[in-house]
């Protein structure tokens, strides 16, 4: 009887440290997801869908530390903004440090591209291709 109590309670404290969660064994965040470096390929509107090239090229860096850069061919060259970014849910928020900052909704198509809409039915989006992890 003293050893089935005894056997219990070791099962119990088993258990116990099998079913505890630690941060290390956190399941993969979605935000992880947006790390590293996206460049725009194409875009759909109610035109329909459109090859983006050349000049129109844009991009976006995501960093670990939330912040990032955006980068696109201005009359002066390459122009470069830098970045603070926050997720919540399925929505982006850049806070531009021009002062400026965008809101918009971001998804994964079929082939891993990153793609970021103004609105949240995904009518009118911009896909970028991934660049670098």
């Amino acid at each position: 009887m003293k050893t089935n109590k005894i056997l219990n309670l070791l099962l119990c404290a088993i258990m116990a440290m099998t079913l505890a969660s630690c941060d290390d064994d956190e399941p993969h965040r979605y935000w992880d997801d947006l790390l590293g470096g996206w460049e725009s390929e194409y875009g759909v509107d109610e035109y329909g869908e459109y090859d983006i090239s050349g000049y129109d090229v844009i991009r976006y860096e995501f960093y670990s530390d939330y912040t990032g850069q955006y980068s696109y061919y201005s009359t002066y060259g390459l122009t470069y903004i830098g970045f603070n970014w926050y997720v919540q849910g399925d929505v982006l928020l850049l806070d531009y440090y021009d002062g400026t900052n965008e809101r918009v909704y971001y998804d994964f198509d079929n082939w891993g591209y990153l793609i970021l809409s103004p609105d949240p039915s995904f009518y009118y989006y911009t896909a970028y291709r991934p660049t670098w992890w």
